[in-house]
């Protein structure tokens, strides 16, 4: 992990992100092919969740727009990938402007795997 942001309301922890070294080889390899960048210059967003009783409050954009800030300032471009069925999620992150660079098939421990779209953050 290279930094992490909270959001808090009313004292309350409503919200998360983190931003770090890209882990995934099949995230890794889209995006550096797409985006014709070498790996170790990418920063993946990750774990961007926000408590329904915060949702639509504008959360969910001002953390991601925070780690998207701190990559660019440590010379990475952002990537993530989201869980293709996550619709809210893949809804916010377009409508935010970030770009799907494709979908891999992402390997779980027991051998199955799931579908993930790739992201990159829009330019400055």
């Amino acid at each position: 992990c290279l930094a992490a942001w909270i959001c808090e309301m009313d004292e309350r922890v409503v919200g998360h992100v983190a931003l770090h070294s890209v882990w995934s080889d099949e995230v890794a390899s889209l995006a550096s092919a797409a985006l014709q960048r070498p790996r170790k210059t990418l920063g993946a967003v990750s774990r961007l969740f926000v408590d329904r009783t915060a949702r639509r409050r504008g959360v969910a954009r001002a953390l991601l727009d925070e780690a998207t800030r701190e990559a660019h300032f440590r010379g990475l471009w952002p990537v993530l990938d989201v869980v293709t069925t996550y619709a809210p999620a893949v809804a916010l992150y377009e409508r935010e402007g970030w770009k799907r660079l494709g979908t891999i098939d992402h390997p779980m421990p027991d051998g199955s795997s799931i579908a993930e779209h790739v992201y990159a953050a829009p330019t400055l």
